[in-house]
């Protein structure tokens, strides 16, 4: 990679690729949320957010800090990615997209296997864990910074595996949410003398548990193994 001439805080390198791909995912995101079922108002502000931070991480003056002079700056650009970019996408992302994403994978005996082994909470921290750790060993670690083709396969190694760890999070944090409104709706509108209706709460995003992973379901909290 060649260094800027100086380093300002007000300006910046800005990568093509990176605002491209942001755009491209903003643009499909917006397509299959105006034509899909609206649940939850905030869920493009989060996945919005997501994509922000994102850009704010991988261009501009934190993207030079990184990338030519500080070690910690580059610490920052993926804890930035790992801890605030990936929790905010997947909770942003809506059920109904994930079924769509899924879908093809979820048709299969194999791919089923493959999403509830990667989304499991012990084997997609493990996932993570060895993606950080092999990135920051020292040849992987310097060719990601002498070649930008690494460089980003780097950012989307450490992207993806970050949002594996985070899927049981997020799992059970939306479910707890749409089982508390859930709860409220019933003892709003459930009179006196009348059973409160079995329903079964959605709102977490994809069913990781014991039962057969199928479109629909996607209110189950992932098990730990």
């Amino acid at each position: 990679m060649h260094g800027p001439a100086a380093f300002a805080w007000t300006s910046g390198e800005l990568h093509g690729d990176v605002l491209l791909g942001a755009g491209l995912l903003a643009v499909a995101y917006a397509v299959a949320w105006a034509r899909g079922p609206r649940r939850h108002a905030g869920e493009p502000v989060w996945f919005f957010a997501g994509l922000g931070v994102l850009l704010l991480a991988l261009n501009g003056p934190l993207h030079d800090l990184s990338d030519y002079y500080l070690f910690s700056a580059h610490m920052v650009q993926h804890l930035l990615l790992t801890l605030v970019v990936a929790p905010l996408l997947l909770a942003g992302t809506p059920a109904f997209m994930l079924d769509r994403l899924l879908g093809p994978l979820l048709r299969s005996a194999l791919g089923r296997f493959a999403v509830r082994a990667t989304t499991r909470a012990v084997p997609a921290l493990a996932l993570y864990a060895v993606a950080l750790i092999g990135w920051h060993l020292p040849l992987p670690y310097n060719q990601a910074l002498e070649r930008h083709g690494w460089h980003v396969v780097e950012h989307l190694v450490l992207l993806a595996t970050s949002v594996l760890a985070w899927w049981p999070v997020v799992s059970a944090a939306l479910g707890a949410r749409a089982a508390r409104r859930s709860a409220a709706r019933r003892s709003h509108h459930v009179g006196p003398g009348r059973a409160h209706p079995s329903r079964r709460v959605h709102g977490g995003l994809l069913p990781l548990g014991r039962r057969r992973a199928g479109r629909g379901d996607l209110s189950r909290v992932t098990p730990l193994l």
